[in-house]
């Protein structure tokens, strides 16, 4: 991934004047920290976790800073054509992309999710009912259904961690008695919504020749969503080891009312 955002011209360059890119480190330290330090670290990491692209941007534009101080004045001129030309490809298939339309798309295996993303407002609308609460069944979909909403969307159930910044922004017992809908893309197993509603009920439409499922679910019961959901939340995610310290968690907070819950 670092060798494709670095670009071919500047990975070559940067081989190439590899003694020049030492020596700029004596002259330019801090730069080189800003470079090196981050990378290091996420290198490190990426032996028990994947980094994803949004990790390393931050620090991206340090990188082609310091390969311009490093880099002879006459060679900038080829490395910057090097990456126009690289930009140019990009730009040339998303346009590419841009003249099809989704029917060109449907025999692919992500068509769902491109129509989740192009038709969301027409999800939206079929999904929602005056008075219910919207939510998703993951992260990514109630991004996405946040996003053409305008408004946060909340993640019902566990989750990957991701799902988890909900514990930040969503207080789940102020949905006590209320009328929840769960967007799902599959067919959904009602064993894992019962527990925490008076009664449930499946419904579907297609979007797009695209099934979609939503659960409704009457009366929810917090305190079971409490114990069930929030508590695998917790055995997951916020079992933080005594020897850390903590001086705040959102989660921890709400579910047990201080920084840290007893175990």
């Amino acid at each position: 991934m670092m060798a494709y955002l670095i670009t071919p011209a500047a990975l070559w360059l940067g081989w190439k004047y590899r003694g020049a890119l030492v020596r700029a480190a004596s002259s330019q330290r801090l730069l080189a920290c800003l470079v090196v330090v981050p990378l290091l670290f996420f290198m490190l990491l990426s032996a028990k976790k994947v980094i994803g692209l949004h990790w390393v941007l931050s620090f991206y534009p340090f990188g082609f800073a310091y390969l311009a101080f490093a880099l002879p004045a006459d060679r900038l001129k080829a490395c910057a054509r090097g990456l126009a030309i690289f930009a140019g490809l990009h730009v040339l298939a998303v346009a590419g992309l841009y003249l099809t339309t989704l029917d060109t798309w449907r025999a692919a295996k992500i068509y769902p999710q491109i129509v989740r993303s192009i038709k969301t407002a027409e999800i939206v609308k079929q999904a929602s009912r005056p008075g219910a609460v919207l939510m998703a069944d993951s992260y990514t979909a109630a991004s996405i259904y946040g996003f053409e909403r305008r408004q946060y969307m909340p993640v019902f159930g566990v989750g990957k961690f991701h799902a988890r910044q909900d514990d930040m922004l969503v207080d789940f017992s102020l949905y006590q008695g209320k009328t929840l809908r769960i967007i799902t893309p599959e067919q959904p197993a009602l064993e894992a919504f019962k527990p925490y509603f008076s009664s449930i009920a499946v419904e579907d439409f297609v979007q797009d020749g695209v099934r979609f499922y939503v659960v409704e679910g009457n009366e929810f019961n917090y305190p079971a969503y409490r114990s069930g959901i929030l508590g695998e939340a917790y055995r997951q995610f916020y079992n933080i080891p005594a020897w850390l310290p903590m001086t705040g968690c959102p989660f921890c907070e709400r579910y047990c009312g201080q920084v840290r819950c007893p175990r």
